[in-house]
């Protein structure tokens, strides 16, 4: 299980994960039995979207990959958030690397008009021959529309995002080869503290627990061979971008 300090990641031994899964006292299902928090649209101020992104483009509980965690708001664009547009350096000194891309579903107030985003977000690192074996890193997807930014009257210019921690990812390699992903509701936590007190952010304020987005949950899921450990409260995080 990755600590609650950002900076403390490695983890001792293989059974670290198992012994945490036990004192939390959940359970683990097959992957046909994806257990989730109630799975649907939700809105945001007058826009809608679906509080989990998806391994395909199919609002499917059966596709789900993670809850949406994050809140971005008042002046926010997916380039402002990932740093991308030169207004902080958390890409280039924090989230290092990117992951694989997922999907997420949502629209606008008025019209109405369901898309797909697909993001593949930043992350700490990737494992590699060289690094990062045996270690948690950071990662989250950020989402909205074809103008890479949404709005309402009560959030302003918004993106939302997906948050996790993945363990000796990308899997596959030879010495990346006990592969997790989980604890999303601490990834979510660590990652908006990035924004506000690492020196390379941009010292955005955040509040917890800002908005019930309705995908709590506590327990294991296994997918493609794989933990999948889910510790959702169910509430957004918001982070106000100046």
């Amino acid at each position: 299980m990755p600590s609650t300090s950002t900076k403390l990641r490695r983890r001792f031994g293989g059974m670290l994960s198992v012994a945490c899964i036990a004192l939390l006292g959940v359970n683990t299902y097959a992957s046909a039995d994806i257990k989730t928090g109630s799975h649907g649209p939700v809105f945001i101020g007058g826009d809608q979207i679906y509080n989990y992104d998806y391994r395909f483009q199919s609002a499917s509980e059966n596709t789900i990959d993670w809850a949406v965690h994050i809140l971005f708001h008042n002046n926010a664009t997916i380039n402002k958030v990932k740093g991308t547009d030169g207004s902080h350096e958390l890409d280039n000194d924090v989230f290092k690397a990117t992951g694989g891309s997922l999907n997420a579903y949502l629209t606008d107030a008025s019209p109405q008009n369901w898309v797909w985003d697909t993001d593949g977000g930043r992350k700490e690192f990737n494992c590699s021959l060289l690094s990062h074996e045996n270690e948690w890193a950071m990662h989250f997807r950020v989402y909205a529309d074809s103008d890479d930014r949404m709005w309402t009257a009560d959030y302003g210019y918004y993106v939302f995002a997906t948050a996790h921690y993945d363990y000796d990812d990308p899997n596959g390699l030879a010495w990346c080869d006990d592969t997790e992903h989980g604890y999303d509701e601490t990834a979510a936590h660590n990652i908006v503290g990035e924004y506000k007190n690492d020196p390379s952010g941009p010292g955005w304020n955040y509040t917890l627990n800002l908005l019930n987005v309705f995908n709590k949950e506590n327990h294991v899921d296994v997918v493609d061979g794989r933990d999948h450990t889910r510790n959702s409260n169910g509430l957004l995080d918001g982070v106000h971008v100046k």
